[in-house]
Parts: structure tokens; sequence; C-alpha cells
């Protein structure tokens, strides 16, 4: 009977060697300040990032997209047309050259008229999301929390839904042009 114990317990898939990421990670704002756990997975991807954000105004955030973008990490964005209201963020990725996506729900498919989503996707392999919006307010004063999901599955299916909604409901960024002053 010993032994059966000891023979399950050796090849047991319990007893397998932990993955290297968890599985789910949880944070709260303000608390577990969620702009730094965010940009920290930023700084480590080295593939490619796909961003679906509600509001996004959070320089800090968006200055490691820009690093990301630097060396050579794939970026794309999807905003709702609420973070238009922040331009300069937006126009410091699209200097970056990163693709910017608005959402535009006279031409969405759903007749959705929000993107509320609040996603990244690192890879092909993990998923941050939450109610977390990418501003300083949500970082420093609300009551927000994400959730990273290591998970390739998950990820998977947070891919398709980027790409969908980037081709059902989106139009390209475009930064208004820049006036030069007259003398």
């Amino acid at each position: 009977m010993i032994f059966i114990a000891c023979f399950l317990a050796l090849f047991s898939p319990l007893t397998a060697a932990a993955p290297a990421e968890t599985p789910l990670e949880v944070f709260f704002s303000p608390e577990d300040h969620l702009a730094d756990q965010l940009t920290g997975l930023i700084e480590k991807e080295e593939s490619s990032i796909k961003v679906a954000a509600y509001a996004f105004s959070h320089w800090k955030i968006a200055k490691a997209l820009c690093e990301a973008k630097e060396r050579g990490v794939s970026i794309e964005v999807i905003v709702d047309p609420f973070s238009l209201k922040f331009s300069s963020i937006l126009k410091k990725l699209a200097k970056a050259e990163i693709p910017i996506w608005v959402w535009d729900p006279a031409s969405s498919s759903t007749g959705s008229s929000l993107m509320h989503d609040k996603f990244c996707v690192f890879g092909e392999r993990a998923v941050w999301t939450g109610s977390f919006n990418f501003t300083y307010y949500a970082d420093h004063s609300n009551r927000e929390n994400a959730i990273i999901l290591n998970n390739p599955d998950v990820a998977k299916k947070f891919n398709r839904h980027f790409e969908k909604l980037k081709k059902s409901g989106c139009k390209r960024y475009t930064p208004p042009p820049i006036l030069e002053k007259r003398r």
C-alpha cells in the first residue's frame, strides 16, 4: 500500500515542477501601484503587446510602450474616443510609430457605443485585464483592480478579440497637424 501511495505521489501532476510564471496574479490600486506593475510587464516583453484601453492618459505607461517599440517589440493600441481628450499621450505614441486605432461607434458592426475594454496581451502567453484605466487617478486615487493571466489559451482569445475590435469598429488615429507660429 505504501508503495502505491509513493508511486502515485511521484508521478502525480501535483508533484510536477511549478511553472516559471504564476498562472494568475491579482492587484489592487492604489496600494499595489498598478502602473508600476504594468510597466514592469511592458519592460519584460520581447515580441508583441496589444493594448485596448478606454481611458489612456498615464505618461509612464506611454513611455514604457514607446521604449518597448524602440526595442523592436510590435505594439498596437486601441482607445475609445474618450482618450482623444488626452491627445498629447496619443501624439507621443504616434511619434514612436505605434499604430493607434480609435473606436468608432458609428462604424461598429455591433452598434456598441463605448469601447470599454481595459486589457493588454503580451505575445501569445499572457493577458493583463481588469477595471484599471491607464490614468494617473486610476493608479493613485481610484479603487481599481487588475489580473494577470499567464495562459496561452486566454491570450489567444484576447488576441482574437483585439483583432475583431480593430476590424469591426475602429479607425486609424492620425495626429492633428502641428501649426507653425506666424512671425
